[in-house]
């Protein structure tokens, strides 16, 4: 009985195992992550978000910031038929190099840009905030077939002057800038003026959110520029009709 007692009680005590946690989505849930090589031999980490294999947006960083300030974005426009690569330029991220290594930056994001083509992409836009609007721009210059949307883009970034590429991308760019980020909306006029861009396809909003924060929101409210950027990418990828295509 005694035995038969400690038997019953031992299994009473023993409690079930814990239930497995269920793991925590991130903003790179859905990615794949990739090494590429730029022309002078650095190598930098990359996500990709494949949804449609011919179109695809790029999304590059603000100066000391990194790629995962981008996977939010980027992830939504998984919703249209639009893949999505985001990187780290050298000196940012996990890389502890040299920040402003802005000419090595250049060729991070033309060799995305040959990462992209090289997996099969065609249709390429080019998304950039602030320093990396920049870097957009005189990348899309160098190459007519691609497409930019510069989000409060300097005229003149270190060594790189994005007023005299503008001419080079004209028809194939969209500007956004907020009233009070000064030197952005200083620099949104004459962008537009040297790039001919139509009324269309530039936005000056109220407030002075800067790069990305224009797309994120601010309490119960959508950033300031996250319909109109939503609106390109639907334009970018043939549900609508219009000039960036």
């Amino acid at each position: 009985m005694i035995a038969l007692m400690a038997i019953t009680l031992a299994g009473c005590s023993s409690a079930p195992p814990p239930p497995t946690p269920t793991p925590t989505p991130t903003a790179a849930d859905g990615s794949s992550t990739h090494v590429i090589q730029a022309a002078d031999g650095y190598a930098f980490s990359a996500r990709v978000w494949r949804v449609d294999p011919k179109r695809v947006a790029i999304y590059l960083h603000e100066y000391r910031d990194d790629q995962t300030g981008w996977w939010p974005i980027a992830t939504t426009v998984r919703r249209l038929p639009v893949s999505s690569i985001t990187f780290d330029f050298r000196g940012h991220g996990t890389d502890e190099d040299n920040p402003d290594d802005v000419p090595g930056m250049v060729e991070d994001a033309r060799a995305a840009v040959a990462f992209a083509r090289a997996q099969g992409f065609d249709q390429i836009m080019l998304i950039g905030a602030g320093m990396g609007a920049a870097i957009a721009v005189q990348v899309a210059a160098e190459q007519d077939d691609l497409r930019v949307i510069g989000l409060s883009t300097p005229s003149a970034f270190d060594l790189l002057d994005t007023l005299a590429a503008m001419p080079r991308v004209a028809g194939r760019i969209a500007l956004v800038a907020t009233e009070d980020d000064l030197s952005a909306a200083h620099s949104l006029g004459a962008l537009q003026a040297a790039g001919e861009v139509p009324e269309a396809y530039v936005r000056l909003y109220p407030g002075r959110a800067h790069g990305v924060d224009m797309l994120r929101p601010t309490g119960d409210e959508p950033g300031v520029a996250l319909a109109f950027v939503n609106e390109l990418m639907e334009e970018f990828s043939g549900q609508t009709t219009g000039v960036i295509r």
